[in-house]
């Protein structure tokens, strides 16, 4: 039926039909996509359980099998001990040719050079002085450069002789040791030991193809019809639902999921016309979409500002903390400074006090003294002929002549 030959009641009859069918369609949509991560889920947890109990079946078969292993320390202590070291060096004899050679050469040239000495100021004499120096000298360089390869030769020697002595402690260490009793029996247990590994290993390979075929592709398979009917089902509705969707020709497709606003529209009287009607409801639509992005935006920015005043809050509280950590800790420096102080000032009384002693003494001492000194004037015969400041030093006084 043509959209003009429809009274508006069929109109509005068509357009919540047509929202009934789009609400059909996005729920089967929605229960699809539900079908499938439940399908997806238990297709993990029946991977995860496989892989469980083929661990399981692992751990099992290894501990059976490392219970075969032979000791460590039995092996370690038949094993042979660890030999010398043998010492390096690199073509010795042709060093040592080369630095013999060298020496010959330059003291055959020495020799020459003092014989042409020996000839004066002759013309021989000076072309054989002329001639040997130059091979002298780099014979001596020659002989210089091998001889310290020599004096390396003579240390290898002694390094040498060090290795053959260990060599034959090592020796009599490997034959008391590695007897062929021992490391045949040694042997046969690693080789039994190795073939249990190998044993192991087929018998968990075989294991994993069995119950991959048994347990893991029957689960899935399991999963599968049970799930497939139920898809197959929810697909069929969707087709059925989306033929019907197709087969409206009131409003395009692209205004399905506002038909109900359409339709309130035309039941509340607020529009004469399908058109009118529709340019209302997309105008909603859009101050709905903009209304709700703007509660998004809100919502965003509430989140930022709670974050930033939960930011502030803790940097507050760090703020606080340090500060009275800050407190803390000066008040245990004033206190410390305290006691310094109260140390200090004790130590200054006990020195006064020890000084104060010390001046008593000395003024006791002094006035001993001084009465000692009197008493001796006193008893002097010459007291009365001694003048007054005489008697100040009567201690060492050479006039003193007792009564």
């Amino acid at each position: 039926m043509s959209n003009d030959k429809m009274s508006m009641s069929e109109i509005i009859d068509e357009l919540h039909n047509i929202d009934t069918l789009f609400s059909r369609y996005r729920s089967i949509e929605s229960s699809l996509s539900d079908l499938s991560y439940k399908m997806e889920e238990e297709t993990d947890q029946v991977r995860h359980e496989h892989v469980k109990l083929l661990m399981e079946f692992e751990n099992k078969q290894r501990e059976k099998t490392i219970a075969k292993k032979p000791a460590p320390s039995r092996a370690l202590r038949l094993a042979p001990p660890t030999p010398p070291q043998k010492p390096e060096i690199s073509d010795p004899d042709k060093n040592i040719k080369k630095s013999v050679i060298a020496g010959l050469a330059f003291w055959a040239c020495i020799a020459l050079v003092v014989f042409g000495l020996a000839m004066g100021g002759t013309f021989y004499g000076q072309i054989l002085q002329f001639v040997c120096v130059f091979p002298a000298a780099i014979a001596g360089f020659i002989w210089h450069q091998y001889s310290n390869k020599v004096d390396m030769f003579l240390a290898w020697r002694n390094e040498q002789k060090e290795y053959d002595k260990k060599q034959q402690v090592w020796k009599a260490e490997f034959a008391k040791k590695a007897t062929d009793a021992d490391n045949a029996r040694l042997l046969g247990e690693f080789q039994a030991y190795d073939a249990s590994f190998l044993k192991f290993v087929e018998i968990c390979s075989k294991e994993f193809a069995d119950q991959y075929t048994a347990r893991h592709v029957a689960g899935l398979q399991r999963i599968a019809d049970k799930y497939e009917k139920k898809e197959e089902e929810l697909r069929s509705q969707a087709a059925e639902v989306r033929a019907e969707l197709d087969s409206v020709t009131l409003i395009h497709k692209n205004l399905f999921e506002n038909a109900w606003r359409i339709a309130a529209i035309l039941e509340t009287g607020r529009a004469d016309t399908l058109k009118e009607a529709i340019n209302l409801a997309l105008d909603e639509a859009r101050k709905d979409e903009e209304e709700e992005a703007r509660r998004e935006e809100a919502r965003q920015q509430e989140e930022i500002l709670e974050r930033q005043a939960e930011e502030s809050r803790r940097h507050n509280e760090a703020m606080q903390r340090a500060a009275e950590r800050e407190a803390a800790d000066r008040r245990a420096h004033d206190r410390e400074m305290e006691r310094a102080a109260k140390a200090q000032a004790r130590a200054a009384e006990a020195q006064a006090r020890e000084a104060a002693k010390q001046t008593e003494m000395a003024r006791e001492q002094s006035s001993a003294a001084s009465r000692a000194a009197s008493a001796r004037c006193t008893n002097c015969a010459n007291f009365s002929k001694c003048p007054p400041n005489a008697r100040k030093n009567s201690g060492s006084c050479g006039a003193y002549r007792p009564m």
